[in-house]
């Protein structure tokens, strides 16, 4: 979660993203970006999506319950 939240998040959106706090297996961030869906959707490799509507906006369902995501 260490090299997500550093070499992914921060990487991407520096000073405009916050950690607000960690617990066993997540983490909670405020994230500003004019697009969020959009964001997450160019990286799914790094996101579990299997939870998400499938109505949801620009993720397809394709990683469900990937331990590590």
């Amino acid at each position: 979660m260490y090299q997500f939240y550093y070499e992914h998040l921060k990487a991407k959106y520096g000073d405009r993203c916050t950690l607000l706090f960690t617990d066993t297996d997540s983490l909670c961030c405020e994230i500003q970006t004019d697009d969020l869906h959009k964001d997450t959707g160019e990286h799914l490799d790094l996101y579990d999506t299997g939870s998400f509507s499938p109505t949801t906006p620009s993720i397809p369902r394709q990683t469900t319950g990937c331990c590590g995501r």
